[in-house]
C-alpha cells in the first residue's frame, strides 16, 4: 500500500515537472490566445460583425501568442462570416498585428488611452476604404460603421490590462460565444452569462450580471430580455432565506419563464442555456465579495507617535555638505590675488590647473590642520606665495571652527532625534491593550550601606529601589563626580530622571540613553555614572545596565565574580560607541548582586565579598560601606538577592 502511494506521488511529481516545462507552457499560452481570438471573432450584433478581436490582438506583444491570436481570429472570421463580410475584420487583424510589432516596448504602448484610440482609429480608417466600391452609403450602413468603431475602442480599453478577467472582458467574450450554438439548442453565450452571474452572488455582483446580460441582449440572438432576468435572479438569491447554492443556480431559468410570458415569446434556447449555465456553476466556488474591515478607531497616542516619528526623520536628515578644498583657496585668493596682474591667468584662464596644483597639498593640510608649504609648481607661478599661505591659514582656521560647530550640531540633532524616537515608541506601547501581569515567583532582599568622604553626611552617591511595570523591580545606583553637596545634587538629578521614566514604563535602554542625550545637550557629560539592575520577579532573571560605573560583583556561596568593564560615563557622545553595557544574569539559585560606587572599587572589595559568611544583604552592604579609608571617596554598596515567594512554594 505504501509502495503504491509512493509510486503515484512520484508519477504526479514527474507529470508536474513535464507540465511546467517552458516550451509546453508557451504552447498552452498560444493555444489559449488563439481560442480566445477565435471566439471574439464571432462577436456581432444581429448580422453585423464587431471587431472586438482587434483590441485583444493589439494588447499582445509581438511574439508567438500574437501570431496564434491572429491565426485564430482570421479562422474565426472566415468560418463565421465568410465572403465579403470578413474582409474588413481581416484587414483590421493585419493592422493590429503590425501595431503590436511597431509599438511593442514603447512608452506610448503603456499609456491607458493608447489601445482604445489605436483600435478605434484603425477601424475608422478601414471603414471608408471598403465603402469606396459602393455607389451609395445607406443610413443603416453608416450606423453600423459607427457601431464598429465604438466596439473596437471598447475592446481596446477592455484588454488594455492584458488577459485579466473583468466584467467588460467577460462581456466581450460572451458576445462572441452567443454566435456558437451546440446541437442547435444550447447557446454558449447564454450559458456563459448565467455562469458568470451565478459565480458572483449578492448585490456586489450586480455589475457582472448587468454586463453579461447586456452582451446577450446586444447580440440579438433572442427576443427575451436577458439582462433583467439575470439581475432579478441575483437580487432574489441575495435575500437571507434564499441563499442556498442550488436555488441560486436554478433561479435564472425560473425567472426566464415570467419574462417570456410577459413578452409573448417562448424561446426554449433561453431556458436550456440558462439551465446549463446554472448547473455548470454548481462545482465552482462562489466568488464572495471581500468584506471591508471597519475603520480602526482613532487613537490619539498612535497619532502622536506617528507625528513624533515624522519629526525624528526631519531632525535626522544630514546637514549640508562641508566646504571643499576649493572654498578654502577661494577665500585666500579673494584676499591676496584680486589686485594681482596675473589674476585672470591663474584663476580664470588656467583655473583648473591652479586648483589641481593646490589640491596636491589638501590631504596633508586636512591631516595636520596646517597649511605649511604649498606645492613647488604653484609657488613658482605665484607672485605672493607667503601672503597666500597666510591667508589660506586664516581660512583654514575658520573652516576648522565651522567643522567643529557642525559636529557639535549634528550630535545635538542626533540626541533630539533619539528623544523623538523613544517617545514615539513609548506612546505606541502605551496605546496597546493592557496585558494581564504575570504572577511573581520571587521577592527581593536588599541592603544599602553608605559612608561620605571625610565622614560627611552629604554623599555624592545616590541609590533607589522601586517596582516597575508587570513583574519588574529596579535597583539604581548613581555616583556623582567628586564628593559633597555638588556631587550629591548631580547624582540626585540623574536618579530622579531615571526613576520617573522607569516607573512610567519606559524601557531601561531608552531611559539611560535619554539621560545620556540630556547630558550631551547640556554639555555636562561625565558628571554622574549609572548602575541599573532590572529584576524579573516572575522568572528569577535579571539584567544589569552599567554606564561608567565601578565594577559590580555577583556572589554565590564562597566566591565573588567581577562583572562589567570600565567605560566612559553618560554624556560623552552619541552613537553605538556610547551606550550602556548590558549584562544578563540568573538569580534563581540564591546569587547576590553587589553594586558599589567608585570609593569601593578595588581588589580588597572583591575579597571581602567572597569572604563574607553571613546571609543578610543588609549586613553585607553595611560591612562594605564601613571598609576602606575614610578620606578616599564616598562609599556606597547595594546588595540584592532573590528568594522564592511564599505563594510560589504552595
Amino acid at each position: 500500500m505504501e509502495h503504491s502511494t509512493q509510486t503515484r506521488t512520484q508519477a504526479a511529481s514527474r507529470l508536474r515537472q513535464w507540465a511546467d516545462r517552458p516550451g509546453l507552457r508557451r504552447l498552452a499560452d498560444c493555444g489559449l490566445d488563439g481560442a480566445l481570438a477565435f471566439v471574439l471573432s464571432a462577436a456581432a450584433t444581429g448580422t453585423t460583425p464587431l471587431p472586438v478581436c482587434l483590441g485583444f490582438l493589439a494588447s499582445l506583444n509581438a511574439d508567438w501568442p500574437a501570431l496564434a491570436a491572429a491565426a485564430g481570429g482570421c479562422g474565426g472570421y472566415l468560418l463565421f462570416w465568410g465572403g465579403s463580410a470578413c474582409l474588413e475584420p481581416l484587414a483590421g487583424i493585419v493592422a493590429g498585428l503590425l501595431a503590436a510589432a511597431v509599438f511593442a516596448g514603447t512608452e506610448l504602448r503603456r499609456r491607458n488611452w493608447f489601445l482604445p484610440v489605436l483600435c478605434a482609429g484603425v477601424t475608422a480608417v478601414l471603414g471608408p476604404v471598403f465603402f469606396l466600391g459602393q455607389p451609395t452609403v445607406s443610413a443603416e450602413e453608416l450606423g453600423s460603421f459607427v457601431l464598429r468603431v465604438a466596439a473596437a475602442g471598447v475592446s481596446g480599453a477592455a484588454f488594455s490590462q492584458g488577459r485579466r478577467l473583468t466584467p467588460l472582458t467577460s462581456a466581450l467574450t460572451i458576445l462572441g460565444l452567443c454566435q456558437i450554438l451546440v446541437f442547435r439548442v444550447l447557446d454558449l453565450g447564454l450559458a456563459a452569462a448565467t455562469l458568470i452571474a451565478c459565480l458572483h452572488p449578492g448585490a456586489s455582483g450586480l455589475i457582472w450580471a448587468v454586463t453579461a446580460g447586456a452582451a446577450v441582449d446586444l447580440s440579438r440572438i433572442t427576443p427575451v430580455p436577458v439582462t433583467p432576468v439575470l439581475c432579478l435572479s441575483l437580487l432574489t438569491t441575495s435575500l437571507p432565506g434564499l441563499r442556498r447554492r442550488f436555488t441560486a443556480c436554478l433561479s435564472p431559468a425560473l425567472w426566464a419563464l415570467p419574462a417570456m410570458y410577459l413578452g409573448g415569446d417562448f424561446d426554449p434556447v433561453v431556458l436550456i442555456g440558462m439551465f446549463a449555465g446554472g448547473v455548470a456553476a454548481l462545482p465552482f466556488p462562489q466568488t464572495q465579495p471581500k468584506a471591508v474591515p471597519p475603520p480602526a478607531p482613532f487613537n490619539r497616542l498612535e497619532s502622536a507617535a506617528g507625528t513624533l516619528e515624522y519629526l525624528q526623520d526631519l531632525v535626522s536628515q544630514p546637514a549640508s555638505a562641508r566646504p571643499q578644498i576649493e572654498a578654502l583657496f577661494d577665500q585666500a585668493a579673494d584676499q591676496v590675488c584680486r589686485d594681482c596682474p596675473k589674476w585672470q591667468v591663474c584663476w580664470e584662464q588656467e583655473g583648473e590647473e591652479t586648483y589641481r596644483l593646490l589640491s596636491q597639498a589638501a590631504p596633508e593640510i586636512f591631516r595636520r590642520w596646517h597649511v605649511g608649504e604649498l606645492p613647488a609648481d604653484f609657488v613658482n607661478r605665484c607672485r605672493q606665495p607667503e601672503a597666500f599661505a597666510q591667508a589660506a591659514e586664516k581660512a583654514l582656521w575658520g573652516l576648522r571652527l565651522r567643522r567643529q560647530y557642525e559636529t557639535k550640531l549634528q550630535e545635538s540633532r542626533m540626541a533630539l532625534a533619539n528623544q523623538y524616537r523613544f517617545l514615539a515608541k513609548y506612546l505606541r506601547e502605551s496605546a496597546k491593550p493592557a496585558q494581564t501581569p504575570g504572577r511573581p515567583r520571587y521577592q527581593i532582599e536588599l541592603g544599602i550601606g553608605a559612608t561620605g568622604k571625610f565622614g560627611l553626611r552629604a554623599s555624592g552617591d545616590r541609590g533607589a529601589h522601586f517596582p516597575g511595570t508587570d513583574c519588574r523591580y529596579y535597583v539604581l545606583l548613581c555616583d556623582g563626580m567628586g564628593a559633597g553637596p555638588g556631587a550629591a545634587e548631580e547624582s540626585a538629578g540623574a536618579l530622579r530622571l531615571l526613576t520617573g521614566m522607569l516607573q512610567a514604563g519606559m524601557p531601561p535602554e531608552a531611559a539611560l540613553e535619554t539621560l545620556n542625550d540630556l547630558y550631551v545637550l547640556r554639555e555636562t557629560g561625565g558628571f554622574s555614572t549609572a548602575d541599573l539592575l532590572e529584576l524579573h520577579l516572575d522568572t528569577g532573571r535579571a539584567v544589569l545596565y552599567k554606564w561608567g560605573a565601578a565594577p559590580s560583583y555577583i556572589k554565590h556561596r564562597h566566591s565573588a565574580r567581577k562583572i562589567g568593564t570600565a567605560a566612559p560615563p553618560p554624556g560623552v557622545g552619541i552613537g553605538n560607541a556610547h551606550r550602556a553595557e548590558v549584562i544578563r544574569l540568573s538569580l534563581q539559585k540564591g546569587e547576590t548582586v553587589v553594586l558599589v560606587s567608585d570609593g569601593l572599587a578595588g581588589e580588597e572589595t572583591q575579597a571581602k565579598i567572597a569572604e563574607f559568611a553571613g546571609q543578610s544583604p543588609k549586613a553585607l552592604a553595611a560591612a562594605l560601606a564601613a571598609a576602606g579609608s575614610w578620606e578616599e571617596d564616598d562609599r556606597t554598596a547595594v546588595a540584592v538577592r532573590l528568594r522564592p515567594h511564599p505563594s510560589a512554594l504552595t
